[in-house]
């Protein structure tokens, strides 16, 4: 064999064994990185997971019809008929400048107003050619402390917040949040396995309080926390933010765990699926669990913080189950969201919906179940079709009809139902404000004035 020969044999077998081992190391890149470089090795999962969310993200977004929605500009007429009950109501909604303007019949007697995000204003023109002003988020408090309940047909809730409906397409986290948290995680930790999909990933103490600390932060300044946590807290009484995500994050800085703290969690592919850690603080233990139970992460998963003492229990449980619309596949979505306090159910939200394989037709239902009020409960049958009836991609954009039937109260069945039509806006309500003699009327005048009003009659 000449040299020539020799050279290039000995070339080629060198080619192939860097080529061999090249891709054995990017088969294996997730075991190298966790071996020599854990910081890098999360690093590297976080973008991952990341991108799979994405990925699926996206598909969800082609195989769901776009539809209109209540924080859309729209104009909406609304029919509301039982046996004790008949409203009648239409609103012109403005998302440029969050503002309703919205007139109507309620039981035989006639209303207008306007709502906007500091201001509620309300007028009865059978009655008293005058606005009667609220305050938005505090409407409920103010309208009750007024008299409203007994002097006006409609009944109104303690705590009711009339803040408009925002457009809450940004995630809860930001991307760029979300690496420097796990950067922060990383820093010096140490990664075990045994066997499987399960790994335990010691962290040190200290990059927890912190990391926890930053997520808190993050999750109370994303699109629409605050419009969530001001609805529950109207309902519920109970702030996420104050009496959860700060009570939390309170006791994890008290925390005294020693120098580190094991976290589990599951690795499928390239990604991770499931994280998992028990903190314990003092008598309390804090339960953290994000956990995709199917092929996907976003087809079924379950996202909860529960912290229990002395066998009491206070966290929030979100689960989101169905095959999230994908194409080809049943077009079914339920979500459910669980508040516990005081180691009992306080609220569940559940809603579950159904699109045909053609996207010209929904159905689903929604509940409300609370231990606020002794067996309280509230769910409705829902139907939705395009609302010219029209087919294509922008056919639920363009408008919605929807009916509700089947209400059940407290466990009993209320005969009649609910029909609402949702399209583009055109010509909008401008309110009638200026006509009035009087701009400002608090309702607490309406003590002074009611036997006024009984004597016009």
């Amino acid at each position: 064999m000449n040299n020539k020969k020799r050279f290039f044999i000995i070339a080629a077998v060198s080619v192939l064994l860097c080529a061999g081992l090249v891709a054995a190391a990017a088969f294996n890149v997730d075991a190298i990185l966790r071996k020599f470089s854990p910081e890098l090795y999360l690093g590297y999962m976080a973008v991952n997971t990341m991108e799979k969310i994405e990925q699926e993200k996206e598909m969800i977004k082609e195989a769901t019809p776009e539809i209109r929605s209540l924080s859309d500009s729209h104009m909406m007429t609304l029919v509301l008929d039982t046996e004790k009950h008949k409203l009648k109501l239409t609103e012109d909604y403005n998302d440029d400048k969050p503002s309703v303007v919205f007139n109507g019949d309620y039981n035989g007697t006639a209303f207008e107003g306007y709502i906007n995000n500091s201001e509620t204003a309300v007028s009865l023109p059978d009655l008293l050619n005058v606005y009667f002003t609220f305050s938005t988020p505090n409407f409920g408090d103010e309208y009750i402390e007024g008299g409203g309940n007994e002097l006006f047909p409609i009944g109104i809730p303690k705590g009711l917040d009339l803040t408009l409906p925002s457009d809450n397409d940004g995630d809860i986290i930001k991307k760029s949040e979300l690496i420097n948290i796990g950067k922060t995680l990383a820093d010096g930790a140490e990664i075990t396995h045994d066997e499987g999909d399960d790994y335990f990933l010691l962290l040190k103490s200290e990059n927890v309080k912190r990391a926890f600390k930053m997520l808190a932060d993050s999750i109370k300044g994303g699109v629409g926390f605050s419009e969530l946590n001001s609805r529950i807290s109207s309902v519920s009484g109970i702030s996420l933010e104050n009496d959860i995500l700060n009570a939390a994050v309170s006791a994890v800085e008290g925390a005294d765990w020693g120098d580190t703290l094991a976290v589990e969690y599951t690795q499928q592919k390239n990604y991770i699926s499931r994280i998992k850690a028990d903190i314990k603080t003092g008598e309390s233990v804090t339960s953290v669990l994000l956990e995709g139970r199917g092929a996907r992460l976003l087809e079924d998963y379950t996202v909860s913080v529960m912290s229990e003492t002395n066998g009491s229990k206070i966290g929030v449980e979100f689960n989101e189950n169905g095959s999230r619309m994908f194409k080809n596949e049943e077009k079914e979505d339920k979500k459910e969201l669980k508040i516990i306090f005081g180691g009992e159910e306080l609220l569940r939200l559940s809603s579950e919906m159904r699109f045909d394989k053609s996207n010209t037709s929904a159905d689903g239902k929604i509940s409300v179940k609370s231990s606020l009020d002794e067996d309280f409960g509230l769910s409705a049958n829902i139907r939705a079709v395009p609302a010219d009836g029209g087919r294509g991609d922008d056919a639920w954009e363009r408008g919605v009809k929807l009916n509700a039937d089947g209400f059940t109260v407290n466990g009993k069945e209320t005969a009649g139902g609910l029909s609402a039509e949702i399209y583009d806006i055109s010509n909008m309500q401008i309110n009638e404000r200026e006509k009035f003699p009087f701009k400002d009327l608090k309702l607490g005048s309406l003590n002074e004035l009611s036997e006024l009003i009984k004597g016009v009659k």
